[in-house]
């Protein structure tokens, strides 16, 4: 699992991430652009569900957003704190009413 520990982070509001699919560079943005500050959002969040080590949260997306197909590799960051990496796969979903299984 990746894992950044808090003393690392010395401005939350003054992130640079990106990502990269199959190394081109798709997006880069600041969380210093961000409409609400992490504190905000991690604290709504956390009223309507329970926030897990290792979740991710994301929301919205700078310039640059567009689709991936199974087989590429998409590789994103956090500016000199971490890098991850995956491969885009395939996933089978059924759809039964208003209820989404992944099956």
């Amino acid at each position: 699992m990746y894992q950044v520990s808090k003393s690392a982070i010395t401005n939350p509001d003054d992130l640079e991430l990106w990502p990269k699919v199959d190394d081109e560079r798709r997006q880069k943005g600041s969380t210093n652009d961000m409409l609400f500050k992490i504190p905000l959002l991690i604290s709504y969040i956390s009223s309507i569900m329970t926030l897990m080590e290792g979740d991710v949260i994301l929301t919205g997306t700078p310039e640059g957003v567009g689709p991936v197909r199974v087989g590429q590799k998409i590789k994103a960051g956090i500016t000199d704190l971490i890098d991850v990496e995956f491969d885009v796969q395939m996933r089978n979903w059924s759809f039964s009413g208003d209820a989404i299984s992944n099956e």
